[in-house]
Order: C-alpha cells, then sequence, then structure tokens
C-alpha cells in the first residue's frame, strides 16, 4: 500500500492521522523520541549519544536502527488504522 493509499483510506473514514509519513514528519518523530540521548554533528559527520556525563560519538549505526524502528512503527500504526 502506497502512501496515497494511506491518504485516501484515511479520507473516507474521515479519521486524521496521529502523525504521517512524510521524511519531514519522520524526522520530527524520530527528533522527538530521542532528542535527549542522540545528536548528529554535521561538522564531523558523526552521531553522539550521551552517555549521563558527557556526549560521545556513536560509532555503531544505532542512530539508523532508531530511525528504521521509528518508521515500522508509523507505517504500522497508519496501516492499522487503515485496516479498522
Amino acid at each position: 500500500m502506497t502512501v496515497e493509499d494511506f491518504t485516501e483510506a484515511l479520507k473516507r473514514r474521515n479519521t486524521p492521522p496521529a502523525f504521517g509519513l512524510t521524511e519531514d514528519e519522520l524526522a520530527a518523530e524520530f527528533t522527538r523520541r530521542h532528542r535527549g540521548h542522540l545528536r548528529y554533528v554535521a561538522l564531523w559527520g558523526a552521531w553522539m549519544h550521551w552517555d549521563g556525563r558527557r556526549w560521545e560519538r556513536e560509532p555503531t549505526l544505532r542512530a539508523f536502527d532508531l530511525a528504521r524502528a521509528v518508521c515500522r512503527e508509523v507505517s504500522s500504526r497508519r496501516f492499522d488504522l487503515v485496516q479498522s
């Protein structure tokens, strides 16, 4: 099912989405969830993680895993809305 299909199904049900599937909306949701412990420093090209005392460079792909989790959860919620 495409984003357009989701949008059309929601319009038919007259149900406003909790949040959307645009890149900007997904990025905002990612930021809302992880802003206290994860930052991207563009100048360094690196993700930083707050360990409770200081910001440390995040050498793994943790930020990407978290971003995928946000996308999957949002998509699943939207799919459940359309199916119900």
